[in-house]
C-alpha cells in the first residue's frame, strides 16, 4: 500500500485525459511517500486515492489541482512552508480531512480548495493569507471555526458557503 514519489524537481502535470500510472491501483494506494528532492506534487497526482491515510515527507513548494482530491480517508495534513498558493480543488472530496495546518508562507487559498471537506472541523487561517477564493470551503458541514492568525484577508462572499438540507 505505499506508494513512493522519487525523483527532483517538479512532478509531471496530468489532466482527466492523461491520469497518472498508478491510477488503475489507485485503491491499493495507502501511504504515499513523497521524495524530499519533489518540489511540486502535479495536478491531478493523487486524484482519486481514497484509501490514502498518510502522506509522507511532504517538503514540496507547490501542489497542483486536484492533486489529492478525493482522498477521502485521509485525515491531518500539514502543507509545508513555502507553499504560497493552495491551488483549485487541492483537497476537494476529502470527506476525511480533519485537521489541516497551513504554513506560515501561504497567501492564496484558491477556489474549492476544501469543497466538500465535511469532516474539517476548524481551520487556523496563517497572517499571510491575502486572499481566501470563491467557495474555498464551499460543503464543509462541520466547520465549527475558524481563526485567523492575522486581519481577515480578502474573502470572496461565497467562501464559506454550505448547504445544509436540514437547515
Amino acid at each position: 500500500g505505499v506508494l513512493y514519489i522519487e525523483g527532483t524537481g517538479d512532478m509531471y502535470d496530468y489532466d482527466m485525459n492523461n491520469l497518472p500510472p498508478w491510477y488503475s491501483r489507485r485503491d491499493e494506494i495507502t501511504t504515499i511517500d513523497i521524495g524530499i528532492n519533489i518540489t511540486h506534487i502535479g495536478d491531478y497526482a493523487f486524484y482519486g486515492c481514497s484509501n490514502v491515510t498518510i502522506i509522507r515527507n511532504m517538503r514540496v513548494k507547490s501542489i497542483g489541482t486536484y492533486a489529492m482530491s478525493c482522498c477521502s480517508k485521509l485525515k491531518n495534513v500539514i502543507v509545508p512552508e513555502g507553499v504560497t498558493v493552495l491551488d483549485r480543488y487541492t483537497f476537494q472530496g476529502c470527506t476525511g480531512l480533519k485537521t489541516v495546518v497551513l504554513p506560515s508562507t501561504l497567501e492564496v487559498i484558491d477556489q474549492r480548495a476544501f469543497m466538500d471537506c465535511s469532516g474539517m472541523i476548524g481551520i487556523e487561517i496563517p497572517a499571510s493569507v491575502t486572499k481566501i477564493n470563491y467557495e474555498a470551503f464551499f460543503g464543509c458541514s462541520g466547520l465549527k471555526g475558524i481563526t485567523f492568525q492575522g486581519d481577515a484577508p480578502a474573502i470572496s462572499t461565497s467562501a464559506f458557503r454550505v448547504v445544509n438540507a436540514t437547515a
